[in-house]
């Protein structure tokens, strides 16, 4: 499996998989919400009421955006509260977006 980290203005076609991290208490994902891929933002509201996705630590929501070019599917990890935020929640993080990626016979991803 491969990871590719990316800026949104470069993601590159083909169905990848985009991972996005969110802290708990925030109403969307940042700081890529504010570029290019803010078309997203009404998808990821809609799935996210729907799941009662609330970006808690462990927490994930798949959601498949449609009309997006590019982007098969959107994969939010939650990262809890951001003032108890350290390194080794990130490393979870990432371990679940791996798993994740896994039960999707993904080839890559792209982390923005």
């Amino acid at each position: 499996m491969k990871f590719t980290v990316e800026k949104p203005a470069t993601l590159s076609k083909g169905g990848k998989t985009l991972v996005l991290f969110a802290f708990e208490g925030k109403k969307a994902p940042e700081p890529a919400w504010r570029t290019e891929i803010t078309g997203l933002l009404p998808t990821f509201r809609i799935a996210a009421g729907n799941e009662l996705f609330k970006a808690k630590e462990k927490s994930i929501l798949t959601f498949y955006p449609v009309g997006r070019e590019g982007v098969k599917r959107v994969v939010v990890v939650g990262l809890g509260k951001k003032a108890a935020f350290d390194v080794e929640k990130l490393r979870y993080a990432c371990g679940s977006v791996a798993g994740k990626a896994k039960s999707f016979k993904c080839r890559d991803i792209s982390i923005v």
